[in-house]
């Protein structure tokens, strides 16, 4: 359905349009806000992820380190 159909659906004129235009806008919006959800989402897992190898790093580096002692 396209926006005109969508204004006629509604009852025509400028507060029809008004409610289809605003109502456009809040779906872009919210398509907008899970895609940057989602991005933060997939950062913070790389993130973690080189946390996790950092600590195993260190960990191996300690072991290495209390077999010299």
């Amino acid at each position: 359905m396209d926006l005109t159909a969508i204004i006629k659906e509604i009852g025509g004129g400028l507060p029809a349009a008004v409610i289809a235009v605003l109502a456009l806008a809040v779906w872009h919006l919210w398509r907008r806000g899970n895609e940057q959800t989602d991005r933060a989402f997939e950062r913070e897992r790389e993130h973690s992820a080189e946390l996790v190898e950092t600590i195993r790093t260190i960990e191996r580096y300690d072991s290495a380190q209390v077999g010299r002692k």
